[in-house]
């Protein structure tokens, strides 16, 4: 036996071993500052998106402001807005929507002070959720959360009311009961930023069912008569079949022919990175009553 090679074998394992922890170490450095580097470019990126996205937000309410001027009445039920072109940036893609908040059912009809509107707010509900196909007791759960008394309409359904107008939509889900599927059913049909009123140009069959005195015959040739041409003034509604002097009467201050309301809904896209912006928008004011991103 060899004592010299023994002991260059013994001392080659520990420099084997440590040459080893070396190479993992600076492996974990390299990908860490990999990481961290990525990190800071998705970071970037997001913030530039960010800022992109409250210009657009800005962009959004003068154009509405624009698009609204010397205008009567409003049919659009949505508007696309492509504005990726403005911004020489490879790969983005920055769009809007601008919905029709009067072309939708608003829940906060439900907190009033009027026993009588509550009840007809209550039952218009109740045939959104029937052309839905959702459980009509929704409304019930909805009405507790929201209604200004205590009494029950739907079995503990005033244990963790709120007694408050909706703040957003979004605030559904946080009533017991109201599921994500659900709410997302909803979602496109209802609203709580409103006066109450319902664009007859813009709302779908299902939103004006809920109006007191709509029936399903009345929806459908309201719709037809819409298809020809858009009511331009409140008086035009007297010339729909089926629209008596009475109900016309019972009709005022229930709807209207111009959106007062818009949402606005703001994507910005690049490297697969995603924000969204969300506001609505007073056309009188031009003042943002909700604003949200995420």
């Amino acid at each position: 036996m060899n004592p010299a090679r023994d002991n260059k074998g013994f001392i080659l394992v520990p420099v084997l071993i440590i040459f080893a922890v070396v190479i993992a170490m600076v492996g974990d450095f390299s990908y860490e500052v990999f990481v961290d580097t990525g990190a800071l470019k998705n970071y970037v990126i997001s913030q530039r998106l960010s800022v992109l996205g409250s210009s657009a937000m800005d962009f959004s309410i003068e154009h509405i402001s624009n698009y609204l001027k010397g205008l009567d009445y409003t049919y659009e039920r949505e508007l696309l807005l492509d504005l990726s072109s403005f911004v020489e940036s490879e790969g983005l893609n920055l769009a809007v929507i601008l919905s029709d908040e009067n072309g939708k059912f608003n829940l906060n009809s439900l907190y009033t002070h009027s026993l009588t509107d509550k009840i007809k707010a209550i039952e218009g509900l109740k045939r959104l959720l029937r052309r839905l196909k959702l459980n009509e007791d929704i409304s019930l759960i909805i009405s507790d959360w929201i209604d200004r008394d205590s009494d029950e309409e739907y079995p503990q359904g005033e244990r963790y009311s709120k007694n408050r107008p909706l703040y957003s939509i979004e605030e559904l889900l946080q009533i017991p009961g109201i599921t994500e599927e659900i709410f997302e059913k909803l979602k496109p049909y209802v609203t709580c930023y409103t006066d109450g009123r319902i664009n007859i140009n813009s709302a779908p069959a299902e939103v004006l069912l809920t109006i007191d005195g709509i029936t399903e015959d009345i929806a459908e040739a309201v719709i037809n008569y819409r298809k020809e041409r858009p009511f331009e003034r409140s008086e035009d509604l007297k010339n729909v079949p089926g629209i008596s002097p009475h109900l016309y009467q019972s009709l005022q201050g229930r709807y209207t022919v111009k959106a007062l309301i818009y949402g606005i809904t703001i994507r910005a896209e690049q490297s697969g990175i995603k924000r969204y912006i969300h506001g609505v928008v007073n056309t009188e004011t031009l003042r943002l009553k909700y604003y949200r991103e995420e």
